[in-house]
């Protein structure tokens, strides 16, 4: 009977925690997956020698990644997609561009055969509230990171 006791005492105590690391779960394996293609993109670029990109679309929650096809310079037409279809956010998972993590217009980050790209993220959204930013922190090396907003 004791023994009852303590083990409902330490399941009060564990359940909140085990929900809590559950509910963000999610959110991180949104910022994971984006961080990746982001890693892919950047290392096609370079042993490629052609720019590379991931597009996000905002509104629909998904991204992929495309491939130009010039090593600098590619025109608005002439990107194809690397894979067939787009990667979608599990629902609850919104997504958002810029810094600031306040913008819902549509997004691509872009990398040069050189590993550089420009300095952008992409925020993980839960609502309005940011759980992550994932994006090039520096534009010199196109280092990829997934930092709390």
């Amino acid at each position: 009977m004791v023994a009852v006791a303590i083990f409902a005492v330490l399941a009060g105590i564990a359940l909140p925690n085990i929900f809590g690391m559950l509910g963000t779960a999610k959110y991180k394996e949104a910022a994971r997956g984006i961080a990746s293609v982001l890693q892919d993109a950047r290392a096609r670029a370079v042993s490629k020698n052609l720019e590379h990109r991931v597009v996000f679309d905002v509104d629909l929650k998904r991204y992929r990644l495309e491939q130009g096809n010039k090593a600098s310079g590619t025109a608005s037409g002439d990107w194809t997609p690397v894979f067939s279809g787009w990667t979608t956010f599990q629902a609850g998972v919104e997504m958002s561009g810029t810094t600031g993590c306040d913008n819902s217009d549509d997004r691509s980050i872009q990398f040069n055969p050189t590993g550089t790209a420009q300095k952008e993220y992409i925020c993980v959204m839960e609502g309005t509230t940011a759980k992550f930013k994932v994006g090039v922190t520096s534009s010199a090396t196109g280092r990829v990171a997934i930092l709390d907003p």
